[in-house]
């Protein structure tokens, strides 16, 4: 059998690799001092640093939507404070995953192009357009929403 044969798909060996990982962690050692880093700025710079293809969309809410959330994070922080802010984390990334996939969720035939997507709690009722993302309601999943779609309101 030849070496060539053993060699894998990318055609570095193994001492090939472990050589590039070094110079790697080497050019990390002298690229500064060490800083302490704030990993909100760090995800703002890199989703404006995304090439275009991979840019996410713009989100959009619907005046309701801003009634909705002030609502829910009143009703929450009385009984959890923790619980309140992280209904809204977990919101943000509900919100990334959809501006990168938009079209997620279960189509609403009944509305105009609308879309649902469950965040615990909470069913998130959204369009999506060449424009990006457009939040209609966060309704609250305790209430009979089923219903609410059926009678086209």
């Amino acid at each position: 059998m030849s070496k060539k044969a053993n060699r894998p798909r990318d055609g570095k060996t193994g001492a090939a690799k472990l050589k590039a990982l070094r110079q790697e962690v080497q050019k990390g050692l002298d690229s500064g001092p060490s800083r302490p880093l704030n990993m909100e700025e760090v995800k703002r710079q890199a989703r404006r640093r995304q090439t275009p293809d991979c840019q996410m969309t713009s989100v959009r809410w619907h005046p309701l939507t801003e009634e909705d959330l002030i609502g829910i994070w009143l009703r929450t922080f009385s009984e959890n404070p923790t619980l309140a802010d992280g209904f809204l984390d977990a919101l943000d990334r509900r919100m990334q995953l959809l501006t990168a996939s938009p079209g997620l969720g279960r189509r609403r035939p009944g509305l105009a192009h609308a879309f649902d997507i469950p965040i615990p709690g909470y069913l998130i009722v959204y369009r999506a357009d060449d424009d990006g993302i457009e939040v209609v309601r966060v309704l609250d999943d305790a209430r009979d929403i089923g219903a609410l779609f059926r009678d086209g309101q």
